[in-house]
């Protein structure tokens, strides 16, 4: 084969090329830090660093999130502490009113500090941080409509509505089944061993007690029965707070158990308020203590015929003459208080099955017409749906972290809600407001409500805590991840310095042993030849 000069300067030119292209690469390596400078450089090595990019950059995600969700939480935290802080303060206001001697005027004062409070929930619950409601569910700005802004809770004539839902509507249902179920224990508790109406009623024998365990018996049962009669009242009211109308059917046939009624003819019938003052006229009176009737066949008499009033003096016994039988009429008399115990049984029931009746449809009504259970408007149904939504931010493969809660989660439903559970206490306190029944007996029940809904409360600040403590961990984890990724790019992208300046020092070489034998080729020239 024929060499010539155009070969070997072609050849010369193609390897000073390479020399120079590695030299480039080199120096490439050296002034960017990388190994990698193009796909071609090492095709494995580019996809596990891409993979490795992917990663981190998807990790960076997943850290802005956590660190997201915490700023959150740490705001969500200090919202729900005041809260519990505040409860804390009205429980102490409530315990005050009742432990000890109060003035018109002191309850009054401490029944305007629980308005103020009351009114301070509603504050909390719209908290915000930036423009987003920190407890408004998927309502993070409020309805805008370019002039105004419509915070998650509000209160409109008297009750409390969380995006556009009647909380307080539900609160007062739960409060009417709650009060039923007061005068179900009340009447008959087959779980308690504390005596029931119905126990007291059905043992009653004024045959076989005492005069003295017969008032005793008489009295314990006054005591039930008004308790009976509180519920039902609380009941009603709780009814009235539904939006049930006083001419209502159902509300009037409940009613009448309390008041009694009147019948087409012009009859009146008793009804529980009237057979417990019965009641307690019964057992205000004196007791007979232990007597024998003038004409009782075994009286004794002396020889003229006459009562022996010494041997009945004697023994302590009280004889009742014809002229002193009125006398022995207006003193307690077991029988009759047997006789008003067979009319309480013929107004509600001997099994209660008259006031269940009435209170069963009563609640129907609320339930159907105020509350729309069975209908696309349920009303539980759409507390269910909003409590349901809590947003979130993921933190993790298939991870998510709530970042709030709820406003239903934090106020609590049914008559545990704060909100509720602070306006029935002020009401209470109030003396008198609305028609509310003042009783201490109900402030203390009040309290075990208002201890109920701060323990929802602790719950939520005890779910936070829990929330924090997982996101540290999940940090913690993304922050470990996150530098095994970067180690494994680190180790397919970037350069060995010592080793790249090696090699840029031996392709330099090479690349200059090159030049030296392209020069000696074209030195030789036809002149060169002719000599």
């Amino acid at each position: 084969m024929r060499i010539t000069s155009s070969m070997m300067g072609n050849q010369f030119l193609r390897g000073a090329n390479r020399a120079l292209s590695e030299v480039n690469k080199y120096n490439l390596q050296i002034a960017s830090g990388k190994r990698l400078t193009s796909i071609s450089d090492d095709p494995a090595g580019t996809i596990a660093v891409l993979r490795a990019r992917t990663k981190l950059a998807t990790l960076g995600d997943y850290q802005s999130n956590t660190s997201t969700t915490s700023s959150y939480l740490k705001e969500v935290e200090a919202a729900i502490t005041d809260l519990d802080e505040l409860l804390q303060d009205v429980y102490g206001e409530v315990i005050s009113a009742i432990s000890g001697a109060k003035t018109e005027e002191d309850l009054r004062a401490i029944a305007e500090k629980v308005r103020v409070l009351r009114d301070e929930v509603v504050a909390i619950g719209n908290a915000s941080i930036g423009t987003s409601y920190l407890f408004g569910g998927y309502n993070f700005t409020g309805s805008i409509d370019g002039i105004s802004k419509t915070a998650p809770f509000e209160v409109r004539n008297g009750h409390l509505f969380y995006n556009g839902i009647d909380l307080s509507l539900y609160s007062w249902f739960d409060e009417y089944e709650n009060y039923v179920g007061l005068m179900d224990q009340k009447f008959f508790n087959a779980d308690k061993d504390a005596n029931s109406l119905k126990e007291i009623i059905d043992k009653f024998d004024p045959g076989v007690y005492s005069e003295g365990y017969a008032i005793q018996q008489g009295e314990q049962a006054y005591k039930i029965l008004s308790d009976f009669i509180l519920a039902a009242e609380n009941a009603l009211y709780s009814a009235r707070q539904c939006d049930v109308d006083f001419p209502n059917e159902h509300y009037q046939n409940f009613e009448k158990l309390l008041l009694g009624w009147q019948d087409t003819d012009g009859k009146e019938y008793e009804g529980l308020k009237g057979l417990k003052e019965r009641l307690y006229n019964e057992l205000s009176k004196e007791p007979r203590g232990d007597y024998i009737l003038y004409n009782d066949p075994s009286i004794k008499t002396l020889k003229d015929g006459t009562i022996d009033f010494g041997y009945y003096e004697e023994r302590g016994i009280k004889v009742y003459t014809a002229d002193m039988m009125d006398e022995f009429n207006n003193k307690f008399d077991p029988q009759k208080v047997k006789d008003i115990f067979n009319a309480i049984y013929e107004h509600i029931g001997t099994d209660g099955s008259e006031y269940k009746k009435a209170a069963s449809e009563l609640g129907s009504h609320i339930q159907t017409e105020k509350l729309g259970e069975g209908t696309a408007d349920d009303l539980l149904d759409k507390i269910n749906t909003e409590k349901a939504k809590r947003p979130t931010l993921s933190v993790g493969l298939n991870q998510e972290a709530a970042y709030t809660i709820n406003g239903v989660e934090l106020m609590g439903e049914g008559r545990q809600n704060v909100y509720h559970v602070l306006d029935k206490i002020y009401r209470i306190l109030s003396s008198g407001d609305d028609g509310q029944k003042i009783d201490e007996k109900e402030l203390s029940l009040a309290i075990s409500t208002l201890q109920e809904a701060q323990s929802n409360v602790l719950t939520r600040l005890t779910e936070i805590g829990a929330s924090q403590n997982r996101l540290t961990l999940l940090s913690n984890r993304i922050d470990s991840t996150k530098l095994n990724y970067t180690m494994m790019r680190s180790q397919a992208e970037e350069v060995d310095l010592a080793e790249a300046s090696i090699n840029l020092a031996t392709a330099q070489t090479i690349y200059n042993a090159a030049l030296a034998g392209g020069a000696q080729i074209l030195r030789t020239s036809l002149i060169d030849y002719l000599r």
